[in-house]
C-alpha cells in the first residue's frame, strides 16, 4: 500500500463522494464556517488559507493518476521521520525500516513553502446566520516552540485561557457573568505560522459584552504580574500532566515523533521541565507584555451578534465550491 499504491477507480470515487458529502454537511455548521473563514482571512495568500479537505469542484477533478503522482512527489525518504516504542531494539528496527521504507523515492519534488505572518490584523468579519448563538474565533500573532520564551508563554496561556475552569477567561466570562458555556485560548503552532487563538460562543445579545471583557482580560494580563498561586498551579499542571501522555507505546512513539518533527531535540523533556520550574512571575509578565496584542486580533463571528460594530460582511464561505 505504501510503495505500490493502486488507487483503483471505485475506492477513489467512493472517497471523493464521501469528502464531498462531508463538505456539504459542514457548510451548515457555524463552528466549521467560523474556522473556515478565519483560515481564509488570517492566512490570506498562503496555502494555509486553502480548505485542507478540498472543494466540491477540486475533488471532482482529482484522478487516480493525480494521487499516484502526489505519492511519488511527497512520500519520500528525505521527508521521513520515524519513532518507535515497544518490544524492539535498534538492530531489529533497522530491518523493519528497510523492509517498509527502502523502496521509497530518495528526494521529494515539492516546492518550499514560505513562512507566514498573520494577515488582516485588527479586522473583524461577520458571516450572518440565523442562529441563537454567535460563534467567535480570534487569532493574533504567537510564538514558536523553539523560542526561548515559549515555556513562559505556555504558563501565561494556561493562566489566561487554556486551563478550563481555572483560567481567567472562564472565571470572568462564564463563572462571574454567565456569558458563555465555554471559552479557551491556545497556542497555535504550525510549520510556517505561530499564533495565539481564542474560541468561544455566546448569545447574540451578549457578543459585544463578551468581546469587550475578553480584551480587558488581555490588557490585565499584560499590565499586571500573575500571582504566585497562579504560577504555582500552572507549573504543577504543566509538569504533572505530561506523564499521563506517556501511558502507552503508541503515545510514547507519538511524542518521540513530535520531538523530531518540531526539531526540539532528544533532551527536550528535561529542558522543558527545567524551564517551567525556573519561571518567575516577572518572566510571565515580560512574555505577556511582548506577546499579548488585542489590537492585532483577527476576529471572525458567525451568527447575529449585537453590540458589535465595524465587522466586514462575508457573503460566501470561501474555498468550498
Amino acid at each position: 500500500a505504501l510503495n505500490k499504491p493502486r488507487f483503483d477507480e471505485e475506492p477513489v470515487g467512493r472517497m471523493r463522494a464521501a469528502n464531498q458529502t462531508r463538505i456539504r454537511s459542514s457548510i451548515a455548521d457555524p463552528n466549521w464556517i467560523a474556522a473556515r473563514i478565519l483560515n481564509d482571512v488570517a492566512y490570506a495568500g498562503h496555502p494555509y488559507a486553502l480548505n485542507s479537505g478540498g472543494t466540491l469542484s477540486s475533488l471532482d477533478a482529482i484522478t487516480p493518476d493525480d494521487l499516484r503522482s502526489f505519492v511519488k512527489a511527497n512520500l519520500t525518504k528525505d521527508r521521513l521521520f520515524i519513532a518507535a516504542s515497544g518490544d524492539i531494539n535498534a538492530d531489529e528496527l533497522k530491518v523493519v525500516m528497510e523492509q517498509v521504507f527502502a523502496a521509497l523515492p530518495e528526494k521529494s519534488e515539492t516546492a518550499e513553502v514560505a513562512a507566514l505572518k498573520l494577515q488582516n490584523k485588527s479586522q473583524s468579519y461577520l458571516y450572518d446566520m440565523d442562529i441563537p448563538q454567535t460563534i467567535i474565533e480570534i487569532m493574533q500573532p504567537g510564538i514558536a516552540k523553539t523560542d526561548p520564551e515559549y515555556h513562559n508563554a505556555q504558563i501565561m496561556n494556561f493562566i489566561l485561557g487554556s486551563s478550563g475552569f481555572g483560567s481567567r477567561l472562564t472565571e470572568e466570562i462564564r463563572e462571574k457573568r454567565g456569558l458563555t458555556y465555554g471559552i479557551y485560548s491556545y497556542l497555535n503552532n504550525m510549520d510556517y505560522f505561530n499564533g495565539l487563538a481564542v474560541s468561544t460562543s455566546t448569545a447574540n445579545k451578549n457578543a459585544g459584552d463578551l468581546l469587550k471583557i475578553l480584551k480587558e482580560e488581555w490588557q490585565k494580563m499584560r499590565s499586571y504580574p500573575v500571582s504566585e498561586e497562579e504560577l504555582k498551579n500552572a507549573k504543577a499542571y504543566l509538569i504533572g500532566s505530561l506523564p499521563l501522555s506517556l501511558t502507552s507505546t503508541d503515545k510514547i512513539s507519538g511524542l518521540l515523533l513530535s520531538l523530531q518533527v518540531d526539531a526540539l531535540g532528544i533532551d527536550y523533556l528535561d529542558k522543558r521541565e527545567a524551564a517551567i520550574q525556573k519561571a518567575t512571575t516577572e518572566d510571565i509578565f515580560k512574555v505577556s507584555q511582548s506577546l499579548l496584542a488585542p489590537e492585532n486580533f483577527v476576529t471572525v463571528m458567525v451568527g447575529k451578534p449585537e453590540g458589535v460594530e465595524g465587522a466586514k460582511p462575508v457573503k460566501d464561505i470561501p474555498n468550498v465550491e
